[in-house]
């Protein structure tokens, strides 16, 4: 079973083909600052992440606050520590590099992100 569903600008809005042809960003990004706002539905609300609590709980511990998130994704190995404070911010940049440069051979060889 396939829908499919088409969208229309909002009147008053400008449409991507109207913001490639030439229209003023300005415009476009005051148009979006100036939207109507609206409560979000109560389940989305029962359902937040990020509260007065779990604020006061990162500032009281963070690594026991990202501890407790990093319990909720999915590891192929179980991880053993929140933050190794003896590795070195020389070894931790590295690291990130070397991710970096994993990530950008991914992408540029179309493993990653459907390119």
């Amino acid at each position: 079973m396939s829908s499919s569903t088409t969208t229309t600008p909002a009147k008053g809005t400008a449409s991507s083909s109207a913001l490639l042809s030439g229209e003023p960003l300005e415009r476009r990004l005051e148009e979006l600052l100036n939207q109507d706002r609206f409560a979000p539905p109560e389940h989305f609300v029962a359902a937040e992440r990020v509260n007065d609590a779990s604020l006061a709980r990162a500032e009281a511990d963070p690594d026991a606050f990202w501890a407790e998130q990093a319990r909720e994704l999915h590891w192929d190995e179980p991880f053993r520590t929140v933050l190794d404070r003896a590795v070195s911010d020389h070894a931790q940049r590295q690291a990130r590099r070397s991710a970096d440069l994993e990530r950008n051979q991914l992408h540029a060889s179309g493993d990653v992100g459907g390119h």
